[in-house]
């Protein structure tokens, strides 16, 4: 029987998530600590004890949920860097999500992906968005669908950037990609186009993603 359960909570000064539908096996918590075992260098491959002069290792989310044949862990993440080149202040970001599967604290890869935001020197957007992130069993198959968004991009102005839609499955990964909505001071809308990779899912999965990439489309 399903029921309806809260998404995680939304991460600081991020609009709460909507609700997902999941089955009574599946539940789900959230922190930004790592659970025992776990490392910031199992998320990300890069150390986190002590960060470079400059940079920012961030754990943002840990959610834990059920599956048909164990727990399941996915750890949201970034490595940022302010720096200065010519007398220019720059900023990079890489995000991160690293799924894992669980037994008796030792945890195994499952899928890790990794976006990267070059230096910008203008305004550097590179962030996940809270209301997309989603746990879901549209299939009814035991294993949980991961649906997460985020966005990147470097620039000053009014003008649609980069928006990535995934949806994990065990190692398995689908994706729309495209741009933002906005509105640029005309009046009308322009972007919020995306590019599907949903071939071999199936079909309540990119309807699913579709109805999620219209909701936060607009940032």
């Amino acid at each position: 029987m399903k029921r309806t359960l809260l998404a995680l909570a939304a991460l600081v000064s991020m609009a709460t998530p909507a609700l997902a539908d999941v089955p009574s096996s599946l539940e789900t918590d959230t922190s930004g600590t790592l659970p025992e075992g776990l490392t910031f260098e199992d998320v990300t491959g890069v150390a986190g004890a002590t960060p470079p002069k400059g940079a920012k290792h961030e754990v943002l989310r840990v959610m834990r949920w059920e599956e048909r044949d164990g727990p399941r862990f996915a750890v949201f993440a970034t490595v940022g860097k302010v720096g200065r080149k010519d007398d220019t202040k720059y900023e990079s970001r890489v995000l991160y999500v690293t799924t894992f599967s669980e037994s008796a604290q030792t945890f195994t890869q499952i899928r890790a992906i990794k976006e990267v935001s070059s230096p910008c020197e203008l305004d550097l957007e590179a962030r996940f968005i809270a209301s997309s992130i989603r746990l879901t069993d549209l299939d009814d198959d035991g294993v949980g669908e991961l649906t997460f968004a985020y966005v990147t991009g470097c620039g000053g102005d009014v003008s649609p950037t980069t928006l990535k839609l995934l949806m994990l499955e065990g190692d398995d990964k689908y994706a729309l990609r495209g741009v933002t909505e906005v509105d640029p001071g005309t009046g009308t809308y322009e972007g919020g186009i995306y590019k599907p990779d949903f071939k071999k899912a199936p079909k309540a999965f990119l309807a699913y993603a579709k109805k999620v990439w219209d909701e936060i489309k607009r940032q």
